[in-house]
């Protein structure tokens, strides 16, 4: 299976929008940071929502905002993240990994640009994954996978359905 098939397939998932982001984007440290040291505690807010003062107004970023901004869902979640981890049986997991309990986010990009997938499904199993891990997480390549992405990607239909 060629790179362009994965691609094809990936603008029907999920995360179809961040493929036309553009690359030019750069991350502005400094305004951050200077957002981030106007945070205020408000009276009745509740715990995912951050509080800043800017200026004389009062500004909210919570989930709703972070998913306007992010064009992602957010709902009710999948019970599979309070269930214990199993692999699934003739899953990615098993299938490219031996259900190795520890695959960091580096094995995952291996895996993912070296091997020829001869199920297209699995290669866009893997693309999801490492998307969420290396770009949407920002994990790092040294980090471990989470195991309860490489469970809940294996139904695709639930997988582009999670908050």
């Amino acid at each position: 299976m060629d790179r362009c098939e994965i691609l094809k397939n990936f603008e029907k998932c999920c995360f179809k929008n961040y493929l036309s982001c553009s690359s030019d984007y750069v991350f502005n440290a400094a305004l951050f940071h200077a957002i981030m040291a106007r945070e205020i505690r408000v009276e009745g807010a509740v715990e995912y929502e951050l509080w800043f003062g800017i200026g004389k107004s009062k500004i909210r970023f919570s989930k709703r905002e972070f998913c306007l901004v992010a064009g992602l869902k957010f709902g009710c979640l999948s019970n599979i993240i309070n269930e214990e981890y199993e692999p699934v049986d003739g899953g990615i997991h098993e299938r490219y990994f031996n259900n190795n309990p520890n695959i960091l986010v580096k094995a995952l990009h291996e895996v993912f640009m070296k091997v020829e997938f001869k199920n297209k499904k699995d290669a866009l199993k893997m693309a999801l994954v490492l998307f969420v891990e290396s770009i949407l997480i920002g994990q790092g390549y040294r980090h471990k996978v989470s195991r309860w992405f490489l469970r809940l990607v294996e139904d695709l239909r639930a997988f582009n359905r999670f908050p």
